[in-house]
């Protein structure tokens, strides 16, 4: 995945917005949604540095140069804060459910 792909995939997973992450880098809500729509768009390393930062991700996830093993660590991450906030009943549910796609 390029930037473009990055930056959707990172802002999803954080559930942050355009305009909060341009609030909190500093970097305008136009200049953000060219990166979201031209793949030729890429910000410049401070920039991006920015955003990484608002992101709590590293420049390598989101430039791409560790793509697969950066992605899947920040999945985890979530999953973990996400089952932080669940009933013992509903960890077990969540349990079985990662033990069932384990043996797909």
């Amino acid at each position: 995945m390029g930037f473009k792909e990055n930056l959707r995939f990172l802002m999803d997973s954080k559930d942050i917005q355009i305009k909060e992450l341009s609030q909190k880098s500093g970097i305008s809500e136009n200049t953000l949604k060219s990166y979201l729509k031209t793949a030729s768009a890429e910000p410049t390393i401070s920039k991006a540095a920015k955003i990484a930062q608002v992101l709590d991700a590293s420049l390598e996830a989101l430039l791409g140069v560790q793509q697969e093993e950066s992605q899947k660590s920040l999945l985890q991450n979530d999953l973990l804060r996400e089952s932080e906030k669940l009933s013992v009943k509903n960890l077990k549910i969540l349990i079985k459910i990662a033990r069932d796609l384990q043996g797909e």
